[in-house]
Formats: C-alpha cells, structure tokens, sequence
C-alpha cells in the first residue's frame, strides 16, 4: 500500500496537517529588551527629584507605575496585573499609544496563546 502522507514525485506534504505532523516545528525564545528589567518581587524604588516629572500611579498599558529605580538610568519600577515588576524608561510610558504594553511573561503567554489559536483556527485574531 503506498504512503499517502507525501506525494511521490515532489516528496511534498499532501495537506496542511501532514506538513505539522511530519514538519520540523516553531521554536520561539521571547526576546529581552536591552532597558528593561525583570523581577517577581518589587525592587527598591527612590524619591522622585524635584527637577523630574513624578509620574507614580500613571496607568498604561497593563501596568503602573510605582516609582523611581534605585539602580539609577532614568527607569520607572512598573508592576505588571500579574504581579511581576519590570522597568520603563518615561517616553514609554508617556507615549499615547502604548496601550498594549505587558511584562516578558505576559507577552510569552499572549504568543503562545495565539501561536495556538493560529493553529486550531488557521488565523489570528488582531484584535487583542
């Protein structure tokens, strides 16, 4: 009986689900931004100068900001609604149009969320 997962002459896949079945796989390795900083507990965070806009409580994206960054460079400590803490420079979080901002782990579930989604529905949803 002939294989009928490749066709013969080409050796190509017959359908979309013998091409994931018999194809090498997606790996995805989220990518770490160079100003940006990532913890699970709140690290230390200074009084805002007087010369520096205080932008503590300021809501953007799916975080808030909690304060200065001890460890210097000009970044805010943010905290993620999952809890985990990362580091803004101020022009992120002033830009108008960072609605979608979300932690390194946020962004890792949302890809493989939709990475999953792609594969059950063969398209993506653009909306979130």
């Amino acid at each position: 009986m002939k294989n009928r997962v490749y066709e013969s002459p080409t050796m190509r896949p017959v359908n979309r689900l013998a091409a994931e079945v018999t194809g090498k796989g997606v790996h995805y390795e989220p990518q770490k931004k160079i100003a940006q900083q990532h913890w699970e507990i709140q690290p230390p965070t200074i009084p805002t100068p007087r010369n520096i806009r205080d932008l503590s409580g300021i809501r953007f994206g799916r975080f808030t900001v909690l304060g200065l960054y001890s460890g210097g460079g000009g970044l805010w400590v943010v905290r993620c609604v999952c809890g985990d803490f990362e580091t803004r420079r101020s022009r992120a979080i002033n830009n108008p149009r960072n609605t979608r901002d979300r932690c390194d782990k946020c962004s890792h579930l949302r890809h493989l969320q939709r990475h999953d989604e792609f594969l059950r529905k063969g398209k993506n949803d653009e909306s979130t």
